[in-house]
């Protein structure tokens, strides 16, 4: 049988870095396949030159037996190629027709005018093979997450996508989204879609992907039948070692940095307390629309206080706004960087100094942690689009 999708001898370069180096592999028609990596493997550049974002510096790729070269992402769309990314290509105030044809709008005749009802029926057609519930009138904005990654998925099908990456589909979504997400994945499958499924968790793939390929530093190491493989194997293969069960050891200390009395919001907040550590991982968990994200915008300085107070370093504050937040040495990642009021034109250098840097935590506990964890502030100058892994920058700023 045909691979629908083969990778051969596939190597990237960037000034001063090799991204990928001979990378090999084949998906079958209709496989779901797995791509494993730690950050900085290299998955993310492969799929933006299998997207046609990157071109690769050598190698070929073939799909149903035919070579392609992409110079652009269009050309890769018109190959049947689609592409969903991590964060969500969405205008928040459009439609969820108009989004589906965002780029490709479908005019009447002549061109100069919209089709906003043959957009909305084409929509409503493709929407139906996978989600029904979804209006495509409304707004984009209006739906959760996890309906506008199905969004994306339609948007391929009205493409007549043949091979469907995504990267990273499920980091903003419960446990429960994911569920109805690979129901969607699956049916897809089943009609002869071929998808790329990149996740960092290990239980999702095992879920819904018959085969994984596993990079580690910009080169494939192997592939693996999850059906017969463990979930060890395949850490085993990402990292490069036998990773042993380590104990949890907190950094906690008896010093209250933060201690929210009686917090209350317009939204759904509603008498919450709760005191933060010096050096504490606080845990805050609950059913999606159970109030967690309220209360960081609270703490944040995004929404106001109706009643409580915060108190830092045993001092009341009085957050009005983000700036008041990031003065007093709150700093906010939001759950969708996109539309988290962060601003995604610099590089990492220029957000980590044009924003208040003040931790939580002490100095001395922070450079405990990164001598620890191994990881810093990037190397200046370096753009956020660069393709190799980093710390995701949203943190890194703070």
């Amino acid at each position: 049988m045909t691979p629908r999708l083969r990778f051969e001898a596939i190597s990237k370069s960037f000034p001063g870095v090799n991204a990928l180096s001979d990378v090999s592999f084949d998906v079958a028609p209709s496989e779901i396949h797995g791509l494993l990596g730690e950050n900085g493997a290299g998955k993310s550049t492969l799929l933006r030159i299998l997207s046609g974002v990157f071109r690769p510096t050598s190698g070929s790729m073939f799909v149903d037996g035919e070579n392609v070269s992409f110079r652009k992402p269009m050309d890769a769309r018109g190959a049947g190629i689609a592409m969903i990314h991590q964060e969500l290509q969405q205008v928040p105030h459009l439609s969820v027709a108009q989004n589906m044809f965002l780029g490709h709008p479908l005019t009447t005749v002549g061109g100069l005018f919209v089709s906003r009802r043959e957009q909305e029926r084409r929509a409503a057609e493709a929407l139906s093979m996978i989600e029904p519930g979804i209006d495509p009138a409304a707004p984009i904005s209006s739906l959760k997450v996890a309906q506008r990654q199905i969004v994306e998925i339609a948007r391929a099908l009205l493409d007549r996508a043949r091979i469907i990456a995504m990267d990273e589909p499920t980091s903003s979504l419960t446990p429960s989204e994911f569920e109805r997400l690979a129901e969607v994945i699956t049916k897809l499958s089943a009609s002869g879609v071929t998808i790329i499924y990149v996740s960092h968790k290990m239980d999702e793939v095992f879920r819904i992907c018959q085969r994984a390929s596993v990079m580690r530093d910009g080169k494939l190491v192997g592939a693996v039948d999850v059906q017969t493989a463990s979930h060890q194997d395949v850490i085993t293969m990402m990292v490069g070692r036998e990773l042993m069960q380590e104990q949890h050891v907190s950094h906690a200390t008896a010093t209250v940095k933060l201690e929210a009395r009686g917090l209350s919001s317009l939204t759904k907040i509603r008498d919450a307390s709760f005191k933060l550590h010096r050096g504490e991982v606080l845990g805050i968990a609950g059913l999606v629309g159970s109030g967690r994200t309220e209360l960081l915008r609270l703490l944040a300085g995004a929404d106001r206080l109706t009643a409580g107070a915060i108190d830092i370093d045993g001092k009341t504050v009085n957050l009005r706004n983000p700036r008041d937040a990031i003065s007093a040495g709150i700093g906010l990642v939001p759950e969708e960087r996109k539309r988290g009021d962060h601003p995604r034109p610099l590089g990492h250098h220029q957000h980590g100094t044009c924003l208040a840097r003040k931790l939580l935590q002490s100095r001395h506990h922070s450079g405990r942690q990164v001598a620890q964890h191994g990881s810093g502030p990037a190397a200046p100058r370096q753009s956020q689009a660069f393709p190799v892994g980093q710390t995701d920058p949203a943190l890194q700023r703070w």
